[in-house]
């Protein structure tokens, strides 16, 4: 096996390829430098910030409760992909009904505007995410469709909940508030 100097790949690059050589050395130290030197992320591979953080335990979590006909909803019983529709869409329903789109609506907008421009973003903006349909009795029928659908069963009410639990050190969880945010009725005739 030759290991010589000259089979290197950067010497055969500079021989062969000057500008790719010398360009390619001035990326890597450039790289190296705002990596290491001036800590800025030029490169997701040197940054260990990127890929870890220590997170801080806490024992309170905010988390959502649905019963059907009176009885907690057992979402294990969904395959995987059911269950993230189910559980993704309550949530988001439950900080819609708080926090408006409004609210992201100043965060992002003006960004938006500055890029594609102030009528296009709007047209944009409005489109995507304006819920104007947006209440109980719109979404308690939707979910009541999809469980009925994904669940072979009948569902006469559903009520959802925001609760606020506590994990205790011994591993009990304690529900410290439970509020209701949906209540939907289906009309028997």
């Amino acid at each position: 096996m030759n290991t010589s100097k000259n089979n290197l790949f950067l010497i055969k690059v500079r021989k062969e390829w000057p500008a790719l050589y010398w360009f390619s050395l001035v990326y890597i130290l450039g790289v190296l430098i705002c990596a290491f030197i001036i800590k800025s992320t030029v490169t997701p591979f040197f940054v260990f910030p990127m890929y870890s953080f220590v997170e801080k335990p806490t024992p309170i979590y905010e988390s959502g409760i649905i019963e059907i006909n009176g009885y907690p909803l057992a979402k294990y019983n969904f395959p995987k992909e059911k269950e993230d529709i189910i559980v993704v869409n309550y949530l988001r329903y439950i900080h819609l009904k708080h926090k408006p789109y409004n609210d992201m609506k100043s965060m992002y907008l003006n960004k938006l505007a500055k890029l594609i421009g102030q009528k296009k973003a709007t047209d944009l903006y409005e489109k995507l995410f304006t819920y104007p349909d947006l209440n109980d009795i719109n979404f308690g029928a939707w979910l009541k469709r999809y469980l009925e659908k994904n669940n072979s069963m009948n569902i006469f009410s559903i009520k959802i909940y925001r609760t606020t639990l506590e994990y205790t050190k011994n591993g009990e969880v304690k529900v410290l508030n439970k509020v209701q945010e949906l209540s939907y009725q289906v009309n028997v005739k």
